[in-house]
C-alpha cells in the first residue's frame, strides 16, 4: 500500500512541478526539454538506487520517514 502512496504523491508532485516550469519559463520548449531529460536521469538514478531496498530491515518505518521528506522537497 505504501508503494500506491509513494506513486501517487511523487506523480502529482512532478505534474504540479512541470506546469509550474511552464509557467515561469513561458513554455519554451528548449527549458522543457531539459526539465523533461533531467526529471529521466534522476528517475533512472533513483531506480538504480531502489535495488538497495532489499537491504533496508524495517521497511515500515523507512516508508514512513521517506513520505515525510518527500514531502518536504517541493516547498
Amino acid at each position: 500500500m505504501a508503494g500506491f502512496y509513494f506513486g501517487l504523491t511523487s506523480t502529482l508532485m512532478q505534474i504540479i512541478l512541470l506546469r509550474e516550469f511552464m509557467f515561469v519559463f513561458g513554455g519554451n520548449e528548449l527549458i522543457i526539454g531539459v526539465i523533461l531529460a533531467n526529471w529521466m536521469v534522476l528517475t533512472g538514478i533513483g531506480a538504480f538506487a531502489g535495488k538497495t531496498a532489499v537491504y533496508i530491515r524495517n521497511r515500515m518505518c523507512f516508508s514512513r520517514v521517506a513520505m515525510v521528506l518527500l514531502g518536504w522537497i517541493p516547498p
